[in-house]
Parts: structure tokens; sequence; C-alpha cells
């Protein structure tokens, strides 16, 4: 029970306070928030991952020694052409140490799942990132889900022609 009190503390500080953490230097989050962050991500007892960030990416930064690397260096906007390659981007935290390998990708066209991509996600830092990535190759409109035992964590929708 601790640990679930614990996932929605950290998950509302990460889905709320967003513009304090991610950003927004004229804002400070409270003590409290900073204190539920670190309990979640030094004492929490689940596997259970928050994402704080989808995103639909054109590209990703592979490159060894940049200081974006893992990041996602150009994002999908509009409409995209049919043969595109779309990288499914998310920024999580979950405990430090823990590790699942529930998580799962789905590239949905007009509803059908076309592709199911598993991640493997550890909580080897503060903010995780991890990516996966799908060529959408039938126009109509596309749905990535991010999911964990079922769970919707984060969606995306986009347009191709």
């Amino acid at each position: 029970m601790r640990s679930l009190k614990l996932l929605a503390t950290a998950a509302i500080v990460m889905l709320s306070g967003t513009t304090a953490l991610a950003g927004d230097s004229t804002q400070t989050p409270s003590p409290a928030s900073v204190k539920a962050l670190w309990d979640f991500y030094s004492n929490g007892w689940t596997n259970q991952a928050v994402v704080g960030e989808f995103k639909l990416c054109l590209e990703v930064d592979t490159e060894r020694k940049s200081a974006t690397r893992f990041e996602c260096s150009q994002a999908a906007a509009g409409t995209l052409e049919q043969g595109t390659r779309v990288y499914a981007w998310l920024a999580y935290l979950m405990p430090k140490g823990s590790e699942t390998e529930d998580v799962m990708v789905q590239f949905k066209h007009n509803g059908i799942v076309r592709t199911t991509h598993d991640l493997t996600l550890k909580g080897k830092f503060m903010r995780n990132r991890s990516y996966t990535s799908h060529k959408l190759n039938k126009s109509g409109e596309w749905q990535i889900v991010v999911l964990q035992n079922g769970a919707e964590l984060a969606s995306a929708t986009v347009t191709v022609q």
C-alpha cells in the first residue's frame, strides 16, 4: 500500500509539476514535492514506470559523446508522409535499482495493432529514457500507445498521407 501511495505521489509530482520541474525557472517545486520524488526514487517498492514525457520523434540523438544523447532531437509534427520512421520516445522514472520487462509500445493503424515492441525499463537514474521505432507504411491515423501490464501509460496520435 505504501508503494502505491509513493507511486501516486511521484506521478502527481511528475505530471502536475511538469512546468516547475521541466524548465520553468520562475517556479520552484515545494519541499514536499521534492521529498516525495526522492522517497519514490530511493525507497519505492514497485516496478511501475512513471512516464514524465512521451513524444513521437523523427530522430533520436545516438551520438556516443553528445550532451543530448538519447534525447528526441526532432519531434514529429503535423501530417507525415507514408514510409516515415517514427520513434516512440519516453522519459520515465522508476525506483533506483528496479527493472521491469512488462512495458510494451503498440503501433496501431486505424485502431488495429500492426506491431508491438517490448521494452525493458530500468531505474538507473532520476531521469531515464527509452525509445523504439516503426516505419509508418500505411496512410491513415496511427496511434502509438505505451502500456504496462495492460494499463496505458502514454499515447500519441499522428496522421500519415
